[in-house]
Order: structure tokens, then sequence, then C-alpha cells
């Protein structure tokens, strides 16, 4: 039973580092302008993605975390929160030299967070106030990781829509 629970730790370790190698692969190479134009207003930049990319690594793993060790602790947080909106926006004149770094470091962080959940911890849940009963393992699978995907997909669509073939 230990060793299905280590795996399964390490699947979701597997899983989290391929979302984010997937993310940064779609954005290597492009350089300057492109990476700050908004497709669209309101839509975010390839920049943005990623400033919020850079966040939401050490914000998911510490809320799993806490819950981990707290069971039934509330967990979530408004769309306009202000930490998450300043990541958002805090590479908006910078480089990928600038969040390449925080990115690469909080996936570090987040993996070493994630092994470090007792077994007993991921069936611990907590209250979001949209999805109800969240077990930890369901906050990394569902707000962690997939989320990561879903933004390197997005990060992808913004490039396809600004770069003709």
């Amino acid at each position: 039973m230990a060793e299905d629970a280590a795996e399964a730790v390490e699947q979701r370790v597997a899983r989290l580092e391929a979302a984010v190698d997937s993310l940064l692969g779609r954005i290597q190479g492009v350089e300057g302008a492109l990476l700050h134009e908004e497709p669209t207003d309101g839509e975010w930049s390839v920049m943005k993605i990623l400033g919020h990319v850079s966040e939401v690594l050490p914000y998911w793993t510490q809320v799993a975390t806490e819950v981990a060790a707290n069971p039934g602790a509330p967990l979530g947080r408004p769309e306009d929160d202000p930490d998450r909106m300043a990541a958002v926006n805090r590479y908006t004149d910078s480089t990928l030299d600038d969040v390449l770094p925080t990115i690469r470091t909080g996936l570090a962080t987040a993996v070493e967070r994630i092994r470090a959940i007792p077994p007993e911890g991921w069936t611990a849940t907590g209250r979001h106030a949209r999805f109800g009963e969240v077990s930890v393992a369901n906050i990394l699978d569902r707000f962690l990781i997939g989320h990561i995907e879903d933004h390197g997909r997005q990060a992808q669509a913004v490039l396809d829509s600004l770069i003709s073939y």
C-alpha cells in the first residue's frame, strides 16, 4: 500500500514537471515584443501567463501542505486577489531571463513540498468556497497541475494567434 502511495506521488511529480516543461518548451526561442503582446484586449500575454505560473507553483503547494497538516482548512482565493494579480503583472516589462529562474525554483520547491506530504495527508480535505470539500490530491491535480497544463495550452494559443504561418 505504501508503495502505491509513493508511486502516486511520483506520478504527480512527473505530471507537474511535464506540465512546466511543456509550457517552457512552447515559448522556447520566442523573444521580444511577441512575449508581451496581448492577442486581444483583456487576454494575457505570454509574460503574464508566465508571471502567473511563477506564483501558482508556490501558492498551491503551500495550500496543499497546509490542508494536509490542518484538515478542514479553507482554501482558495478570488480571481482579483492582489498577490495573484501582482504576479500576473510582475514581468510585463521583463525578459524570459527574468521569469524563468523563478519558475524553475518554484517547480523545485513544489516538488520538494509534494514529496514531503505524509501518506495520511493526501486524503485530508479543505473547504473551497466554490467547489466544496477538496482533498490534497485534488488540490494538486486540479488547481496546480491541471492549471499549469491549461496555461501551457493558453500560451500556445496566444502565440498561434500572434504568429502568421
